[in-house]
């Protein structure tokens, strides 16, 4: 009886256990992983302020871990710190970080990823910029305030850098120019590094 009553008592947290081990562990991007992709919505040190978005698109899938993050997922992220130049022989600068992504069937990953490099070339100018409206600076004169482009890069390709921080997982990657402020258009193919796990999310959509 003795033994029964014990097996009875211990029920509940053996059945709890045996659960719990025939749950999977989430798939999970490990740190480290690098993402390709191309900005959807730009940035810039003269008009972006902290909490404005950032957003890329994947341009090749990643497959790690039993996680599937298709080409054309999107990665959200925002302007973290922003420094703007004070006049064009001054530095400026400005973090972002990304924090989750959307695949294309609305599946959301959270994730912590930063820019670790840039491809960039010399942007050309839209038409609105030849037509006079929108120039270097002033806000609403773009796609997020400043110059836009019709074929991405950047105002200054040859000048800015990169630096990834060691507390890059919550301060993001730093870019900055010595000579003034500058642009990251959209069309801009970047490299992103995954700096802390990123887990599957069972909730659907955006």
């Amino acid at each position: 009886m003795r033994t029964l009553t014990a097996l009875l008592v211990l029920l509940p947290s053996l059945l709890a256990a045996a659960a719990a081990q025939a749950i999977p562990a989430p798939a999970s991007l490990a740190a480290g992983t690098a993402i390709k992709a191309e900005v959807v919505v730009g940035f810039d040190s003269a008009d972006s302020q902290v909490g404005d978005l950032a957003s890329v698109t994947t341009l090749a899938a990643v497959k790690q871990g039993g996680l599937d993050l298709p080409k054309g997922s999107t990665l959200d992220g925002q302007v973290v710190a922003v420094a703007p130049a004070a006049d064009n022989d001054s530095k400026a600068s400005i973090a972002v970080l990304f924090h989750s992504a959307v695949t294309p069937q609305g599946a959301q990953v959270p994730i912590h990823a930063v820019i670790v490099s840039l491809e960039l070339k010399a942007a050309k100018p839209s038409i609105f910029d030849r037509l006079g409206r929108g120039g270097l600076g002033r806000r609403g004169g773009g796609e997020r305030g400043g110059r836009r482009s019709d074929s991405g890069g950047s105002s200054h390709p040859e000048q800015i850098a990169v630096r990834v921080p060691a507390n890059a997982a919550t301060a993001g990657s730093v870019l900055s120019n010595q000579e003034g402020n500058f642009w990251i258009f959209p069309k801009t193919k970047l490299t992103l590094r995954v700096v802390a796990a990123a887990k599957r999310s069972s909730s659907p959509g955006r």
